[in-house]
Protein backbone atom coordinates (compact mmCIF):
# COMPACT_ATOMS: atom_id res chain seq x y z
CA UNK A 1 0.00 0.00 0.00
CA UNK A 2 2.18 2.89 -1.21
CA UNK A 3 1.84 6.34 0.34
CA UNK A 4 2.36 9.29 -1.98
CA UNK A 5 3.12 12.47 -0.09
CA UNK A 6 4.95 15.66 -0.99
CA UNK A 7 4.93 19.41 -0.51
CA UNK A 8 2.97 20.96 -3.38
CA UNK A 9 4.60 18.67 -5.90
CA UNK A 10 3.19 16.02 -8.21
CA UNK A 11 4.02 12.40 -8.85
CA UNK A 12 2.70 10.06 -11.53
CA UNK A 13 1.85 6.43 -12.03
CA UNK A 14 1.78 5.39 -15.67
CA UNK A 15 1.75 2.24 -17.71
CA UNK A 16 4.04 1.95 -20.71
CA UNK A 17 1.38 0.68 -23.10
CA UNK A 18 -0.32 2.25 -26.10
CA UNK A 19 -4.11 1.92 -26.18
CA UNK A 20 -6.64 2.13 -29.01
CA UNK A 21 -8.77 5.05 -27.83
CA UNK A 22 -11.51 4.25 -30.35
CA UNK A 23 -12.38 1.44 -27.94
CA UNK A 24 -13.34 2.13 -24.33
CA UNK A 25 -10.42 2.77 -21.99
CA UNK A 26 -11.22 2.32 -18.30
CA UNK A 27 -8.90 3.17 -15.41
CA UNK A 28 -10.08 2.16 -11.94
CA UNK A 29 -8.33 3.44 -8.83
CA UNK A 30 -8.85 2.62 -5.14
CA UNK A 31 -7.61 5.33 -2.79
CA UNK A 32 -7.94 6.86 0.63
CA UNK A 33 -7.34 10.59 1.20
CA UNK A 34 -7.52 12.21 4.60
CA UNK A 35 -10.45 14.50 5.42
CA UNK A 36 -9.81 18.11 4.44
CA UNK A 37 -7.21 17.23 1.82
CA UNK A 38 -6.50 20.05 -0.63
CA UNK A 39 -4.60 18.13 -3.31
CA UNK A 40 -6.12 15.78 -5.84
CA UNK A 41 -5.85 12.84 -8.22
CA UNK A 42 -5.75 13.24 -11.99
CA UNK A 43 -6.27 10.95 -14.97
CA UNK A 44 -4.39 12.15 -18.05
CA UNK A 45 -4.05 11.12 -21.70
CA UNK A 46 -0.89 11.64 -23.77
CA UNK A 47 -0.19 10.68 -27.42
CA UNK A 48 1.56 7.35 -28.03
CA UNK A 49 4.85 8.93 -29.04
CA UNK A 50 5.25 10.42 -25.56
CA UNK A 51 6.58 7.36 -23.74
CA UNK A 52 5.93 9.01 -20.35
CA UNK A 53 4.51 12.34 -19.13
CA UNK A 54 7.06 14.97 -20.19
CA UNK A 55 7.26 18.54 -18.93
CA UNK A 56 6.50 19.94 -15.49
CA UNK A 57 3.34 20.72 -13.58
CA UNK A 58 3.38 21.39 -9.86
CA UNK A 59 0.93 22.46 -7.18
CA UNK A 60 -2.50 23.35 -8.49
CA UNK A 61 -1.60 22.15 -12.00
CA UNK A 62 -2.24 18.64 -10.69
CA UNK A 63 0.43 16.96 -12.83
CA UNK A 64 -1.24 18.23 -15.99
CA UNK A 65 -1.48 21.98 -16.63
CA UNK A 66 0.56 25.16 -16.36
CA UNK A 67 0.31 27.30 -13.21
CA UNK A 68 0.61 31.08 -13.54
CA UNK A 69 2.30 31.48 -10.15
CA UNK A 70 5.05 29.00 -11.04
CA UNK A 71 7.23 30.27 -13.90
CA UNK A 72 9.00 26.94 -14.32
CA UNK A 73 5.86 24.94 -15.17
CA UNK A 74 5.51 24.02 -18.82
CA UNK A 75 2.53 21.76 -18.28
CA UNK A 76 2.64 18.15 -19.43
CA UNK A 77 3.47 18.34 -23.11
CA UNK A 78 1.03 17.27 -25.85
CA UNK A 79 -1.69 16.06 -23.48
CA UNK A 80 -5.20 15.48 -24.82
CA UNK A 81 -7.35 15.71 -21.69
CA UNK A 82 -6.94 15.81 -17.90
CA UNK A 83 -9.69 14.77 -15.47
CA UNK A 84 -9.12 15.57 -11.79
CA UNK A 85 -10.63 14.68 -8.45
CA UNK A 86 -10.10 18.22 -7.24
CA UNK A 87 -10.13 18.03 -3.44
CA UNK A 88 -9.20 21.69 -2.94
CA UNK A 89 -10.94 23.02 -6.07
CA UNK A 90 -7.93 24.87 -7.43
CA UNK A 91 -7.61 22.82 -10.65
CA UNK A 92 -10.64 24.76 -11.92
CA UNK A 93 -9.23 28.14 -10.83
CA UNK A 94 -7.94 30.93 -13.04
CA UNK A 95 -4.32 30.40 -11.97
CA UNK A 96 -4.28 27.10 -13.87
CA UNK A 97 -4.22 26.94 -17.68
CA UNK A 98 -6.78 29.32 -19.21
CA UNK A 99 -10.51 30.03 -18.79
CA UNK A 100 -10.49 29.19 -15.11
CA UNK A 101 -12.86 30.37 -12.40
CA UNK A 102 -12.18 33.27 -10.03
CA UNK A 103 -13.79 31.38 -7.13
CA UNK A 104 -13.05 27.72 -6.54
CA UNK A 105 -15.36 24.88 -5.61
CA UNK A 106 -13.79 22.31 -3.32
CA UNK A 107 -14.72 18.62 -3.56
CA UNK A 108 -15.22 18.81 -7.34
CA UNK A 109 -14.43 16.85 -10.50
CA UNK A 110 -12.77 19.06 -13.12
CA UNK A 111 -11.81 18.50 -16.76
CA UNK A 112 -9.19 20.52 -18.64
CA UNK A 113 -8.39 20.35 -22.34
CA UNK A 114 -5.41 19.98 -24.61
CA UNK A 115 -1.91 21.29 -24.08
CA UNK A 116 -2.04 22.78 -27.59
CA UNK A 117 -5.01 24.91 -26.45
CA UNK A 118 -3.21 26.02 -23.25
CA UNK A 119 -5.07 23.62 -20.94
CA UNK A 120 -8.51 25.30 -21.01
CA UNK A 121 -11.15 24.62 -18.36
CA UNK A 122 -13.79 22.46 -20.04
CA UNK A 123 -16.11 21.42 -17.20
CA UNK A 124 -16.39 21.19 -13.44
CA UNK A 125 -19.00 19.43 -11.35
CA UNK A 126 -19.19 21.94 -8.52
CA UNK A 127 -19.05 20.79 -4.92
CA UNK A 128 -20.32 17.22 -4.75
CA UNK A 129 -21.33 17.54 -1.12
CA UNK A 130 -24.77 18.55 -2.45
CA UNK A 131 -24.97 14.98 -3.74
CA UNK A 132 -23.75 13.71 -0.37
CA UNK A 133 -20.39 12.57 -1.74
CA UNK A 134 -16.99 13.66 -0.47
CA UNK A 135 -13.87 12.95 -2.53
CA UNK A 136 -11.57 13.07 0.51
CA UNK A 137 -13.02 12.06 3.88
CA UNK A 138 -10.63 9.42 5.18
CA UNK A 139 -12.76 6.60 3.75
CA UNK A 140 -11.66 4.22 1.01
CA UNK A 141 -13.05 5.18 -2.40
CA UNK A 142 -13.12 3.64 -5.84
CA UNK A 143 -13.06 5.93 -8.88
CA UNK A 144 -13.54 4.83 -12.48
CA UNK A 145 -12.30 7.08 -15.28
CA UNK A 146 -13.62 6.06 -18.71
CA UNK A 147 -12.92 7.35 -22.23
CA UNK A 148 -15.70 6.14 -24.55
CA UNK A 149 -17.61 6.85 -27.79
CA UNK A 150 -14.58 6.67 -30.10
CA UNK A 151 -12.44 8.71 -27.73
CA UNK A 152 -14.56 11.83 -27.36
CA UNK A 153 -16.63 11.24 -24.21
CA UNK A 154 -15.43 11.26 -20.59
CA UNK A 155 -17.20 9.50 -17.72
CA UNK A 156 -16.24 9.61 -14.04
CA UNK A 157 -18.01 7.13 -11.77
CA UNK A 158 -17.35 6.80 -8.04
CA UNK A 159 -18.42 4.85 -5.00
CA UNK A 160 -17.44 4.16 -1.44
CA UNK A 161 -15.60 0.86 -1.38
CA UNK A 162 -18.47 -0.90 0.42
CA UNK A 163 -21.18 0.37 -1.93
CA UNK A 164 -22.61 -2.15 -4.36
CA UNK A 165 -22.82 0.08 -7.45
CA UNK A 166 -21.09 3.10 -8.97
CA UNK A 167 -22.73 6.51 -9.28
CA UNK A 168 -21.92 8.71 -12.27
CA UNK A 169 -20.69 12.17 -11.21
CA UNK A 170 -19.34 13.49 -14.50
CA UNK A 171 -20.21 12.97 -18.17
CA UNK A 172 -18.65 15.25 -20.77
CA UNK A 173 -18.31 15.13 -24.56
CA UNK A 174 -15.09 16.60 -25.97
CA UNK A 175 -15.19 18.81 -29.05
CA UNK A 176 -12.27 16.83 -30.43
CA UNK A 177 -11.55 13.19 -29.63
CA UNK A 178 -8.29 12.26 -27.92
CA UNK A 179 -5.48 10.96 -30.12
CA UNK A 180 -6.40 7.57 -31.56
CA UNK A 181 -3.30 5.85 -30.16
CA UNK A 182 -2.48 7.14 -26.69
CA UNK A 183 -0.98 6.32 -23.33
CA UNK A 184 -2.65 7.16 -20.04
CA UNK A 185 -1.35 8.08 -16.60
CA UNK A 186 -2.49 8.98 -13.11
CA UNK A 187 -1.00 11.96 -11.25
CA UNK A 188 -1.18 12.96 -7.61
CA UNK A 189 -0.94 16.50 -6.27
CA UNK A 190 -0.66 16.73 -2.50
CA UNK A 191 0.30 19.38 0.02
CA UNK A 192 2.13 19.11 3.32
CA UNK A 193 -1.04 18.11 5.18
CA UNK A 194 -2.39 15.65 2.62
CA UNK A 195 -1.71 11.94 2.47
CA UNK A 196 -3.10 9.76 -0.33
CA UNK A 197 -3.01 5.99 0.08
CA UNK A 198 -3.36 4.07 -3.18
CA UNK A 199 -4.60 0.52 -2.77
CA UNK A 200 -4.86 -0.52 -6.43
CA UNK A 201 -4.72 0.81 -9.97
CA UNK A 202 -6.26 -1.15 -12.83
CA UNK A 203 -6.25 -0.51 -16.60
CA UNK A 204 -8.82 -2.10 -18.90
CA UNK A 205 -8.20 -1.21 -22.55
CA UNK A 206 -7.29 -2.57 -25.99
CA UNK A 207 -3.49 -2.76 -26.06
CA UNK A 208 -1.95 -1.82 -29.41
CA UNK A 209 1.55 -1.11 -28.15
CA UNK A 210 3.12 -2.67 -31.26
CA UNK A 211 0.69 -1.11 -33.75
CA UNK A 212 2.17 1.76 -35.75
CA UNK A 213 0.74 3.68 -38.70
CA UNK A 214 3.59 5.40 -40.53
CA UNK A 215 3.41 7.96 -43.28
CA UNK A 216 5.98 10.40 -44.68
CA UNK A 217 5.15 14.11 -44.87
CA UNK A 218 5.09 13.93 -48.66
CA UNK A 219 2.38 11.32 -48.52
CA UNK A 220 -0.04 12.93 -46.11
CA UNK A 221 -3.26 13.70 -47.93
CA UNK A 222 -2.43 11.42 -50.86
CA UNK A 223 -2.23 7.95 -49.37
CA UNK A 224 -3.78 6.43 -46.27
CA UNK A 225 -1.08 4.99 -43.98
CA UNK A 226 -1.15 1.23 -43.69
CA UNK A 227 -1.12 -0.11 -40.14
CA UNK A 228 0.97 -3.17 -39.34
CA UNK A 229 0.99 -5.31 -36.21
CA UNK A 230 4.63 -6.13 -35.53
CA UNK A 231 6.10 -8.84 -33.35
CA UNK A 232 9.70 -9.56 -32.43
CA UNK A 233 11.52 -11.14 -35.36
CA UNK A 234 9.14 -9.79 -38.02
CA UNK A 235 10.53 -8.10 -41.13
CA UNK A 236 9.16 -5.37 -43.35
CA UNK A 237 9.43 -5.42 -47.13
CA UNK A 238 8.49 -2.77 -49.68
CA UNK A 239 7.64 -2.91 -53.38
CA UNK A 240 8.14 0.09 -55.64
CA UNK A 241 5.17 0.90 -57.85
CA UNK A 242 4.26 3.51 -60.44
CA UNK A 243 1.38 5.83 -59.52
CA UNK A 244 -0.10 5.74 -63.00
CA UNK A 245 0.82 3.88 -66.21
CA UNK A 246 2.30 7.11 -67.56
CA UNK A 247 4.46 7.73 -64.53
CA UNK A 248 7.94 6.30 -64.36
CA UNK A 249 8.65 3.93 -61.49
CA UNK A 250 9.61 5.64 -58.26
CA UNK A 251 12.92 5.18 -56.56
CA UNK A 252 13.28 3.31 -53.27
CA UNK A 253 10.31 4.14 -51.05
CA UNK A 254 11.64 3.03 -47.68
CA UNK A 255 14.66 1.47 -46.09
CA UNK A 256 14.88 -0.40 -42.81
CA UNK A 257 17.69 0.43 -40.42
CA UNK A 258 18.75 -0.46 -36.91
CA UNK A 259 18.72 2.65 -34.78
CA UNK A 260 19.15 3.73 -31.19
CA UNK A 261 15.76 5.41 -31.31
CA UNK A 262 12.76 5.55 -33.58
CA UNK A 263 9.62 3.57 -34.33
CA UNK A 264 8.51 0.91 -34.14
CA UNK A 265 10.03 -0.66 -31.05
CA UNK A 266 10.43 -4.44 -31.29
CA UNK A 267 11.78 -6.63 -28.54
CA UNK A 268 14.92 -5.06 -27.09
CA UNK A 269 15.79 -3.00 -30.19
CA UNK A 270 14.40 -0.11 -32.20
CA UNK A 271 13.97 -0.17 -35.95
CA UNK A 272 13.59 2.99 -37.96
CA UNK A 273 11.56 3.16 -41.16
CA UNK A 274 13.23 5.75 -43.37
CA UNK A 275 11.30 7.31 -46.24
CA UNK A 276 13.30 8.39 -49.28
CA UNK A 277 10.40 9.30 -51.54
CA UNK A 278 11.37 11.57 -54.41
CA UNK A 279 8.82 12.11 -57.14
CA UNK A 280 8.81 14.53 -60.02
CA UNK A 281 5.28 13.53 -60.98
CA UNK A 282 2.28 15.77 -60.47
CA UNK A 283 0.31 14.32 -57.55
Amino acid sequence: MPILQSNKETGTLYINNVFDMAKDVVVTLDYNANSGATGGILFGVIPHWRVAPDGKSTGQGMGYATVSSADCTTGILDTSVGVALDFGGTFASDIVGISGLSAVDTNAITIRGRASDSYPLLATSGNLSAQNFYLADGQQKRVRFRVADLGDKIFVDMKNINDRVFTNYMEYRLEKAVDLYSRVYVAFNVDATTTIHVQSLNYNAHDVTMLYCLSADEQVGYWTPICAQLSQGDTISAVNVALTPSTSALGTLITIENASSGAPYVGSQYISVVYTLSCACDL
